[in-house]
């Protein structure tokens, strides 16, 4: 007979806590981007562009943790490319090379990427591209349908 863990919070919305001690030390660095040029439009005489509106990391150290207290690092960046587009981009490295264990099987080590000079192995990305839509959008949008100008 083998033992099953139970909580009473499991079927909760937010689910239970884990069983292992914790002691999450958080570290998150976000940064924007931004250049002025000269514009007659404005009453300041600059106009702020943004180029990069986040730039952004974000890496944990359990001070609990016996083996492997850091945590895979997750970076974010978004870019307004107009007023109405926006590309966000996220990607995550691991922090732990791997290793070959006595039976010839790649495993994961103790040693981290950067103890080996190396930045970090890609995880994996994802990207999206999304576009705001406002009341003139959707009044366009119905003249368009109607026929009307």
């Amino acid at each position: 007979m083998t033992p099953v863990k139970y909580s009473p919070y499991s079927s909760g919305l937010y689910g239970y806590p884990s069983g292992t001690k914790q002691g999450l030390v958080t570290m998150s660095v976000s940064n924007n981007l931004e250049m002025k040029v000269k514009s007659d439009r404005d009453s300041t005489g600059e106009k702020k562009i943004s180029l990069i509106d986040e730039l952004s990391g974000t890496l944990s150290y359990n001070l609990a943790a016996k083996e492997r207290p850091w945590s895979d690092l997750s970076t974010r960046l978004r870019l307004k490319l107009t007023q109405k587009y926006t590309f966000s981009l996220s990607a995550s490295f691991a922090t732990y090379a791997y290793k070959f264990n006595e039976n010839g099987q790649v495993v994961q080590s103790d040693r981290t990427e950067w103890s080996y000079g190396r930045f970090g192995r890609f995880q994996g990305m994802s990207q999206s591209l999304s576009y705001t839509f406002n009341n003139q959008t959707f009044k366009k949008l119905l003249n368009f349908l109607t026929g009307k100008k």
